[in-house]
């Protein structure tokens, strides 16, 4: 028996969690992805980087990242400092997520949870030295 995933679009998407970061690190990484996989016009992902107005606790920027775009091929992009990255969805989709990732940042695993058919990664980017 074959099964059919009606929602393909769901699918290919990557939730990204940006933690322990400042706003224009945040904004580098999700204009970074944005460049790679990029969204429909009128959309986009920088869109959620800034922090609301007087908040006092962390702040995390969240964004889905659809696979099935393909833009540009990045090289490194300046951070100000580090930051860390969750990943989840499906395995093959993680992976070209965090390709994207290590093209433009330097980019240490921290762990990883694998799930049935998702998994969820979390990665520290840096600045690529000599950038």
């Amino acid at each position: 028996m074959t099964t059919h995933h009606s929602d393909s679009h769901h699918a290919s998407q990557v939730d990204v969690l940006l933690t322990d970061c400042a706003t224009q690190d945040a904004g580098a990484v999700l204009g970074a992805l944005e460049a790679a996989f990029p969204t429909r016009p009128g959309e986009s992902l920088t869109e959620a980087v800034e922090p609301r107005p007087g908040a006092k606790h962390p702040t995390v920027w969240a964004a889905s990242v659809d696979t099935r775009s393909h833009g540009h091929e990045l090289g490194p992009v300046h951070l100000d400092g580090p930051l860390t990255a969750d990943l989840s969805g499906g395995p093959r989709h993680v992976r070209e997520v965090k390709k994207v990732l290590g093209d433009c940042f330097e980019l240490e695993e921290q762990g990883s949870v694998s799930g049935d058919q998702e998994v969820e990664l979390r990665v520290r980017l840096t600045e690529m030295p000599d950038h």
